[in-house]
């Protein structure tokens, strides 16, 4: 919740910037952005459960097999 609420502050105080100091602050937040998603370096294993809770109450065996038999 606190993080929300600095949030709507930061909002507030850009609001009341003119128009070209607000385009100064969206462009370097979107070059920290683009900085940021580059040193993130994505693992495949890192997709390992993912999605788990789906066939959780399925036997994917029986799901396998009736996907095959509609390959026929």
């Amino acid at each position: 919740m606190a993080t929300a609420i600095r949030v709507n502050k930061i909002v507030r105080e850009i609001e009341e910037l003119d128009y070209s100091s607000q385009l100064n602050i969206l462009s370097r937040v979107v070059n920290l952005l683009k900085k940021s998603d580059e040193k993130k370096i994505y693992n495949l294993t890192d997709l390992k459960g993912l999605g788990k809770e789906i066939w959780q109450n399925h036997n994917v065996d029986d799901y396998i097999a009736k996907e095959r038999e509609s390959w026929d």
